[in-house]
């Protein structure tokens, strides 16, 4: 027999609910796939009330192979320790790069960080609503091209996850619903069919 069911998946600054009826807790929603989880782990790990700085890394076609690597020494000279950072190649453009961004501020200059780089480096401030929108972007067409296009840190905090009466003692009891805004709009499951998902923007204590 179905029942409404609730999950709540807090990432920080951003607290979605979902509920729809089914017999079982659904552990994945079948939308929930790589893309919804790096939204997810950037709000979780970087985005707060503020802008946040972010690289843009020039890089050749042929320079995929060794990103990795590539990236292990550009990051070594941002921080040696306590670095948290996720970047996505973005391939499917003529201009193709990487967007990284970092819990740590350089304090090298745009030249420096190009020298260390070997290939143009830009810097700036990107709002939220941006941050999500060029790595999400970048990341579902990327995936089309390459097996490996999404880069992190093993220290990235994941986002929390509750179901049910877990999921409603910590709405009320961290007053999600008095943070900030909500958004609230339905999705079509092929699997589990319609969820009402409601999105809380803003801080809570």
């Amino acid at each position: 027999m179905n029942t409404l069911r609730t999950k709540l998946v807090h990432c920080g600054t951003i607290t979605y609910v979902y509920n729809y009826e089914s017999s079982k807790n659904i552990i994945a929603f079948s939308f929930e796939d790589e893309a919804v989880q790096l939204q997810r782990s950037l709000a979780t790990n970087f985005i707060d009330d503020y802008a946040v700085i972010g690289f843009t890394l020039s890089i050749n076609t042929d320079d995929v192979s060794s990103l990795q690597t590539r990236l292990d020494n550009f990051l070594s000279h941002i921080a040696k320790r306590g670095l948290k950072y996720i970047a996505v190649l973005d391939i499917a453009k003529k201009d193709p790069c990487v967007h990284l961004i970092t819990n740590k501020t350089a304090k090298l200059t745009d030249e420096q960080l190009t020298s260390i780089w070997e290939n143009k480096v830009i810097r700036d401030y990107i709002s939220y609503d941006e941050l999500l929108m060029r790595y999400v972007t970048a990341a579902r067409k990327s995936h089309m091209l390459t097996s490996q296009y999404i880069f992190t840190s093993d220290k990235l905090k994941k986002p929390r996850i509750l179901h049910n009466d877990s999921a409603d003692i910590f709405f009320y009891e961290h007053e999600i619903m008095d943070v900030g805004t909500c958004d609230v709009y339905e999705i079509s499951d092929p699997q589990h069919g319609i969820i009402t998902v409601s999105e809380y923007m803003g801080i809570s204590y």
